[in-house]
């Protein structure tokens, strides 16, 4: 992981994942350079899943 992609994290470029069906139980998603993240729209503070691309 990147610095760059630790940053976008704290900076909350994230958008509500398509897979999500309702309000209350969504995760959130972005693309970042050289990993994608993934964290709880209700438990953000607790930080992001990256996946390396």
């Amino acid at each position: 992981m990147r610095s760059s992609d630790t940053s976008a994290v704290r900076t909350g470029v994230f958008r509500k994942s398509s897979y999500s069906q309702s309000e209350a139980d969504c995760v959130e998603v972005t693309d970042l350079h050289s990993s994608t993240a993934i964290r709880d729209t209700k438990h953000r503070e607790l930080g992001a899943l990256f996946f390396r691309c």
